[in-house]
């Protein structure tokens, strides 16, 4: 039997990451998608069993980073999609961390998915916003 973590211990986790992922862990992997052109915005991204975290709901448009960092217990990868954008990470081992560099547009909404077999469906995808 796979013994789940307690209800309350995720939010905990993933308040941990968010309060720690900048603190200066090198990357296991860095992805890039777009041009050497400077971040209009950097957004951390957790990933843990069965959710997505980010450390801001919305992102400027333009030149974004966002540094990814397998939280959980499992393997992840994030996906991430929107108008004219299809952007991945490798499989990420836990404790993994990869960057995506990404060009994004005013006024869409981005999806962001684990593309691990049933990761998605037990909840691990979110919505992220993109400023006017």
């Amino acid at each position: 039997m796979t013994r789940q973590p307690a209800p309350a211990a995720a939010p905990i986790a993933v308040a941990a990451f968010l309060a720690l992922a900048g603190c200066g862990a090198a990357d296991a992997t860095t992805t890039s998608t777009a041009g050497a052109a400077p971040a209009s915005a950097d957004l951390r991204v957790g990933l843990l069993e069965w959710q997505i975290a980010t450390s801001s709901a919305a992102l400027s448009a333009g030149v974004d980073r966002l540094t990814v960092t397998n939280t959980g217990t499992t393997a992840h990868d994030l996906h991430v999609s929107g108008p004219g954008l299809h952007a991945h990470t490798p499989l990420l081992a836990p404790g993994g961390t990869a960057t995506l560099t990404i060009t994004t547009r005013a006024g869409t909404t981005l999806t962001l998915s684990c593309e691990v077999t049933g990761h998605e469906e037990a909840g691990m995808h979110t919505t992220l916003r993109i400023a006017r």
